[in-house]
């Protein structure tokens, strides 16, 4: 049991981690990870770990390239970018960093006349540098989720709409440390059962199941553009079971800039099952005439 908390503690601890801390940490695996994507470059082109004839005469550039490496993503931005978050754009920033890197390792090995040096090197040392310094990061994001999904107490909610707002909240909420997404419920009978997002599809039908399974305590309706018709019937079916239900804004909040991830109450307007009616100005002249 002490080991258990203890375990817990450490990755809590490494998870509220300053992120001038984390940075360092990214800026430390890359600099172990270039000389070793260089590494495994000649160890691919000659199939032996060690081909010493190669290796030595090219020992400068196993100084020169991490740390060129280093200032070259730093001036790219890779160290801003929040490895949680990280998506297709850091993605391109590494590749992007990384073709660079091998373009200045080609002239270096012309500049600094090192022979022999082949001229694969520099193509498999960006295949692998690929790998490594953009895999260590897709793996840390990995392991964050991992962390709030194991040592974080969170509440379990499911999603009513498996469109593109749905997967927008489900995205959004994957770094939450309050909800964790179990899966989507939608009333289009093709999308039951498949996978949307990483998340399974559920029928609205299977709902009494999922609350007591799966312990549900929300529903977050993401169906901005419904007719106030949908959305009351969504609602009435929802009011039997004991879960809360938030919506995301409406579509043309969401079109003025707001975020789907702001989540709301339900309001009157949605309970009405219509467009709610503005007072007529006449029954307030007749009222104080």
């Amino acid at each position: 049991m002490s080991q258990s908390v203890d375990t817990r503690r450490f990755h809590v601890k490494l998870m509220n981690l300053q992120r001038s801390k984390k940075r360092l940490l990214m800026l430390a695996a890359d600099l172990v990870a270039l000389p070793l994507a260089l590494w495994s470059a000649y160890a691919l082109r000659f199939a032996e770990l060690w081909p010493e004839e190669y290796l030595y005469p090219a020992g400068w550039l196993f100084v020169l390239l991490p740390l060129v490496g280093i200032l070259i993503f730093i001036k790219l931005g890779l160290y801003r970018a929040v490895v949680r978050y990280m998506g297709a754009q850091a993605i391109w920033t590494v590749a992007f960093g990384v073709m660079i890197l091998s373009l200045l390792l080609w002239a270096s090995a012309y500049v600094l006349r090192i022979e022999p040096f082949p001229r694969s090197i520099p193509i498999n040392f960006a295949l692998v540098a690929m790998i490594y310094v953009g895999g260590s990061r897709l793996l840390m994001r990995s392991y964050y989720h991992w962390l709030l999904n194991h040592f974080l107490t969170k509440d379990a909610v499911l999603i009513y709409g498996a469109g593109g707002s749905g997967v927008q909240l489900a995205r959004a909420l994957a770094g939450s440390e309050e909800l964790s997404c179990v899966g989507f419920l939608d009333d289009d009978k093709t999308l039951w059962g498949s996978s949307v997002a990483g998340l399974t599809v559920y029928d609205p039908a299977s709902i009494p199941e999922l609350v007591e399974d799966r312990r549900i305590t929300s529903v977050l309706l993401a169906m901005p553009s419904a007719t106030p018709k949908a959305r009351k019937r969504i609602l009435d079916r929802l009011a039997d079971y004991p879960v809360h239900v938030r919506t995301v804004p409406a579509m043309h909040e969401i079109v003025s800039g707001e975020s789907v991830a702001n989540l709301r109450e339900i309001e009157i307007e949605d309970l009405l099952g219509r467009d709610p009616v503005p007072p007529h100005a006449a029954s307030y002249r007749f009222q104080y005439s």
